[in-house]
């Protein structure tokens, strides 16, 4: 019997993808049991970049929020990993907890700049931000906060030196220098909060990365029907054109140079 929460499978035909998730916890969560060592969000989401990749890239919470936000758009969508098996020594020890063993990655239906000069951003930074990052910002209110957006263009990356040398970066600094006034710790407190902002850049899904994973998957089904006709051969080299020999079993069979 094919139930709507549990084990439940998807086909989408136009977007080119399927699978199965182990359960729709709400309407706006997805979480998936595993087995293996428990990854953070920000690996989670490096391991799904496509314009960077690595040579052992994990597509997984990537395509499923892709699958999801076409059925919930507009909404923001979380998808987590449960690591069953990081929990059997302290079951055994009877000090088990299940926080312990969940990575949770979030979808943002926008983009990291309209996400982090909302006032939830801002209050967040206020009450679990570094401890200079909370300190200077609890001496301005939301609203100054907010207008260092519009003083200059926030530089969407993920190192955070590339962002704090930018115009944006020396702009905080300048402003809330001349706000709080010229300490120390304003520079370091604003340092700290865009290491934030990078730092959620680093750990979530935005929009334009799932609009990328989109035309991604579009490019790959187009590769490989070219290459099932017969016009290039299958490589052995993965994204990040490097051979992954770990996942080959027959490498004798592999034709590899000029042929």
């Amino acid at each position: 019997m094919l139930t709507p929460v549990t084990e439940r499978r998807f086909t989408d035909e136009e977007l080119g993808i399927n699978g199965m998730i182990d359960l729709v916890q709400s309407q706006q969560e997805l979480l998936d049991y595993k087995s293996g060592s428990e990854s953070s969000a920000t690996s989670i989401v490096k391991h799904a970049a496509i314009d960077e990749p690595t040579d052992e890239p994990d597509f997984q919470a990537a395509l499923y929020l892709t699958y999801w936000r076409s059925q919930r758009p507009g909404d923001q969508l979380s998808f987590t990993f449960f690591y069953v098996t990081e929990l059997v020594d302290d079951v055994i020890a009877g000090d088990a907890d299940v926080d312990d063993a969940l990575t949770t990655v979030t979808y943002y239906p926008e983009s990291l700049t309209e996400h982090v000069q909302r006032e939830e951003f801002f209050e967040y930074l206020r009450e679990e931000g570094a401890q200079k990052c909370q300190k200077i910002l609890s001496k301005i209110d939301y609203q100054t906060y907010a207008a260092l957006f519009d003083a200059a263009q926030l530089v969407e990356t993920t190192d955070s030196d590339e962002l704090i040398e930018s115009e944006f970066g020396q702009t905080m600094i300048d402003r809330l220098q001349a706000e709080i006034g010229e300490y120390k710790y304003v520079t370091t407190g604003s340092k700290q909060v865009m290491r934030a902002i990078v730092d959620r850049q680093k750990g979530a899904f935005f929009k334009s990365d799932l609009d990328a994973f989109e035309s991604f998957v579009d490019e790959r089904l187009t590769e490989l029907n070219r290459r099932r006709t017969g016009d290039e051969e299958f490589p052995i080299e993965g994204l990040a054109d490097e051979t992954n020999y770990r996942r080959v079993d027959n490498r004798d069979l592999l034709l590899e140079g000029e042929q």
